[in-house]
């Protein structure tokens, strides 16, 4: 039995020790994490005591010693009631230390986390290094959806229908495998428009919070809505741009219900970088825009300087065919040629009609409002509207009413007709019909259907230009008469041509609505004021009695004629001394001076082209004044706007007594240095 105790008890001491061994090195490797060493220290030190308790009845067995075995009990007790002391506080700090199973679930989140915070910096790399931010937005989408582990990723922008209600429309969306796409009429419409002052949802995009959460956790209306479609889960970030509410980034979790803890903040950082790069976009987009419209306009400007240019050089080719034929005509020819010539003075009346539509084109034309025939207009329009729609469109023109008077610049008007034709062909490329109809009625009591609900009560003259093209797709219809606002390919069109048709409109009282159907056609109703018919202003047909005022006039006058074109010259001249009066003609202002001093001749009028080659006219007319400051002063010019050939000169015309443009018939000619017609100094500044 002895024997026993003895091997048992030396046993003990070899597990003490054992144990002893294993904790100090224990200590020694983890000694930083563990909540106290001390408490290790006492516990080794215990342990070693016991060990030593265990071993002394090995030793007293043969050799009792009863005094040292006491004092080694006394030192264990003391030990272990200090080890006792220490472990009671600090168990709770050792309770608290990570379990393996801790540091497993905590690894997978780290994991999680440091994927998603990849596919962040992903979509932040991709959506600035993308000039269009939807090119990326799919492969950003499916990224950032696989590391999150849901099932569809989408990019939503707010918008508003034409009832003012709020709407959604998808940009982007990814979706797993066995899973659709968000529609847009979804719930989350219903969730991000919550009523008229918008509910929790929208107070947490305009905080930039977002929603996030496990479905079943939200309140019982947004649960039914969203566990209607299936989902779990859902995380929402608002997308903002410029300070607004653009848009949300959303994501759905249609196989698990989580709470979003550590994705939200990732989440939050790539929407604010996808709003980022939508705002650089839209920015780049408008300075894009800027410089399109600002190299439109270059152009217009250079067209219109080209088109003055040369409505200057044919107006004077035109004031001579005019003059000689007159000349001609005085001259008494048979009725042959005179029938011959009648024509052409005609035809050259089509011209100087045609130039006035050229420098309108060009912004380089006076308005001159008078009360016109509509149905007039539009007829003497026949032949140009069929030469601009082609072959390929049948032109139906019913302009045969009466009571057809409003109250415009014609040149305006014309363009108006021109515009609309033009468009209408460009819709039917592949041909079709244009019906351009003149109609003058009263309003109905209930107003035209396709009419403004403000319509005044009151007459009105209608210009209906109907096409049979493609039509207008209706989300553009009210976006044609924005300036450079255009759906042809590049360099097809400015977007100035609706634009500038809304403003001659306006500008003369009245409204233009469009009706337009895809793939049935488009159809410009023009609603212009009705104008009296009795200020009406006529201009008698040309024949060869009108060139009677050429022969020699009761008050005879000495003019000085300053004209650098030779063949101009050459026939003011003569229909001036055919007039009665006497001439002295010159090519420049120098040779006008000399030719007033030489002989003491002095000229009761001057009549002087506006714009000549090397010559400032408004110093030449300041001189005429200093010097003989009685003499009448009479300009001309083929030139639209004089002052338009010297930058930064005032407009000479202000420095006349009256302005004649070219080209002119020679009665015109006549009647305005008889002072009889032409615009005064004030009117032709106008």
């Amino acid at each position: 039995m002895m024997a026993l105790h003895v091997v048992s008890d030396a046993v003990i001491v070899l597990a003490y020790f054992t144990i002893l061994v294993a904790l100090f090195r224990f200590v020694r490797s983890r000694g930083d994490d563990l909540p106290s060493r001390g408490l290790f220290v006492l516990f080794g030190a215990f342990i070693l005591l016991y060990g030593f308790l265990h071993g002394m009845p090995v030793w007293t067995a043969w050799q009792p010693d009863h005094w040292l075995a006491g004092w080694a009990k006394a030192a264990t007790a003391v030990v272990s009631l200090a080890t006792a002391a220490v472990l009671v506080p600090t168990l709770p700090k050792a309770m608290a230390l990570t379990s393996p199973h801790d540091l497993e679930r905590l690894q997978a989140q780290l994991v999680e986390k440091d994927e998603i915070l990849r596919a962040g910096t992903f979509a932040a790399a991709r959506f600035l290094r993308t000039a269009d931010w939807k090119e990326t937005a799919p492969a950003v989408l499916q990224r950032l959806g696989e590391a999150t582990g849901v099932n569809r990723a989408y990019i939503f922008s707010r918008a508003y229908r034409s009832d003012g209600s709020g709407g959604l429309v998808s940009q982007a969306q990814w979706c797993s495998e066995g899973v659709g796409p968000r529609d847009e009429e979804s719930g989350l419409l219903t969730l991000l428009h919550h009523g008229s002052g918008g509910g929790p949802w929208v107070s947490s995009m305009l905080s930039g919070e977002g929603i996030s959460g496990a479905v079943d956790t939200l309140p019982q209306e947004e649960r039914a809505i969203l566990e209607a479609e299936g989902v779990r889960s859902i995380a929402v970030a608002p997308i903002m741009v410029d300070g607004k509410w653009w848009g949300v980034l959303g994501f759905d979790d249609c196989d698990r219900g989580r709470g979003w803890n550590h994705e939200m903040s990732a989440l939050l950082t790539a929407a604010d970088v996808l709003g980022a790069a939508i705002e650089r976009h839209a920015r780049a987009t408008r300075i894009a825009q800027q410089d399109r419209e600002l190299r439109e306009t270059r152009k217009l400007e250079a067209v219109g300087r080209l088109a003055g240019g040369v409505a200057h050089d044919i107006n004077n080719l035109l004031s001579v065919v005019l003059g000689n034929v007159a000349l001609a005509l005085e001259h008494g020819v048979d009725e042959d040629a005179a029938a011959l010539l009648v024509p052409v003075m005609a035809e050259v009346g089509r011209s100087r009609r045609l130039i006035e539509q050229l420098l309108t084109f060009a912004r380089r034309q006076d308005l001159q409002r008078e009360v016109l025939d509509l149905s007039s207009v539009v007829r003497d329009m026949g032949e140009l509207l069929a030469t601009l729609v082609g072959e390929s469109v049948e032109l139906f023109i019913e302009a045969d009413g009466s009571d057809t008077w409003v109250d415009g610049d014609r040149s305006q008007i014309e363009q108006v007709v021109s515009n609309l034709a033009l468009n209408a062909r460009d819709a039917m490329s592949g041909g079709g019909r244009l019906d351009v109809i003149v109609t003058a009625e009263p309003a109905p009591s209930g107003g035209w259907p396709w009419a403004p609900v403000d319509l005044p009560d009151g007459a009105w003259v209608r210009l209906e230009i109907g096409d049979t093209g493609e039509g207008i797709p209706s989300e553009l219809i009210e976006s044609i008469f924005d300036p450079f606002f255009t759906t042809k390919a590049m360099g097809l069109g400015t977007g100035l041509g609706l634009s500038t048709v809304h403003g001659v409109v306006a500008q003369a009282g009245g409204y233009i609505v469009v009706e337009s159907k895809a793939g049935v056609g488009s159809t410009f109703h023009v609603l212009f004021p009705a104008a009296e018919p009795d200020a009406v202003t006529t201009s008698p047909p040309v024949s060869p009695e009108r060139v009677a005022v050429l022969r020699p006039r009761p008050t005879q006058k000495k003019i000085l004629l300053v004209e650098d074109n030779v063949a101009v010259r050459t026939v003011v001249e003569r229909i001036l001394v055919r007039a009665g009066h006497t001439v002295r003609a010159t090519e420049n202002p120098d040779a006008a001076m000399a030719t007033w001093k030489e002989n003491d001749w002095v000229a009761d009028l001057i009549l002087t082209d506006m714009v000549m080659p090397g010559t400032d006219v408004n110093t030449f007319i300041r001189r005429v004044r200093e010097h003989w400051p009685g003499v009448e002063v009479i300009g001309m010019s083929g030139h639209h706007d004089p002052s338009g050939a010297r930058a930064g000169l005032a407009d000479p015309r202000e420095a006349v007594d009256r302005f004649l443009p070219k080209p002119f018939e020679p009665d015109e000619l006549v009647a305005v240095v008889d002072g009889r017609g032409g615009a005064t100094d004030a009117e032709a500044a106008e």
